[in-house]
């Protein structure tokens, strides 16, 4: 068992590098005046400054692609599901880092092939856009993605079961203490006592009172001072 837990390990450690590794190939088609452009993730994230189009042949001018704030952000997350990824070998809150920033990245992923590319694509300056969709290599990427969060959800989970069953009983399965935990969530919220509609409406509105009050003192403050310092500068 202890042997599958590590190739788990190990094969999540793959896919998440495998991950980061794809963000560097085209995966958005691009037909535009200027020509044919196969852009990856990270010339969207960072920018490029391109010469040439997807077939080698030089542009009349250089093209000085825009940075894209959604893919930037996929990237950086990218960035470290990899390392978190690679450092779950050794230590498992790396693998718990890896598994919530795996199931960002993929959320993410989806986000963008559910729309059309041209919603999260930032393409500017290319003009006179004919086509432009998600190749074959961003489903790549996406099944990747979604692969390493399945493969991290079983290394946890037979990480855990050899811990429970070293311990003989004295420790219960993950996902028992995760029921227990939200068991035990529902009652405590059952004993809260809820204020009533005429407390809050009371409540907001001696906040809303005080906020004026704030704020009033504040202007007046600021106005006095203004006012001092332009008799102190006049004179």
């Amino acid at each position: 068992m202890k042997a599958v837990s590590l190739a788990s390990r190990v094969l999540a450690a793959v896919l998440g590098v495998a991950t980061l590794a794809l963000m560097f190939f085209g995966i958005v088609h691009i037909v535009s005046a200027q020509g044919t452009f196969e852009l990856s993730a990270t010339q969207l994230a960072f920018g490029s400054k391109l010469t040439q189009d997807s077939t080698g042949a030089a542009l009349g001018s250089v093209v000085d692609l825009c940075k894209s704030a959604w893919y930037f952000f996929t990237f950086f997350i990218a960035v470290i599901l990899g390392i978190c990824s690679v450092a779950s070998l050794k230590s498992e809150k790396s693998a718990v880092g890896a598994l919530v920033f795996g199931v960002v990245n993929v959320i993410m992923m989806l986000l963008f092939i559910c729309n059309t590319p041209g919603t999260y694509v930032d393409h500017r300056p290319l003009t006179s856009i004919k086509e432009i969709w998600y190749n074959n290599t961003f489903v790549a990427l996406l099944c990747v993605s979604i692969a390493f969060v399945v493969v991290m959800v079983v290394s946890i989970l037979l990480a855990d079961y050899i811990k429970v069953k070293e311990s003989d009983g004295a420790k219960k399965f993950l996902l028992v203490r995760i029921k227990t935990w939200l068991l035990e969530y529902k009652s405590e919220i059952k004993r809260v006592t809820w204020p009533s509609f005429s407390t809050v409406v009371r409540n907001t509105i001696i906040v809303l009172i005080m906020c004026a009050v704030v704020g009033a003192f504040i202007w007046i403050e600021d106005f006095g001072l203004a006012k001092l310092l332009e008799l102190v500068f006049h004179s």
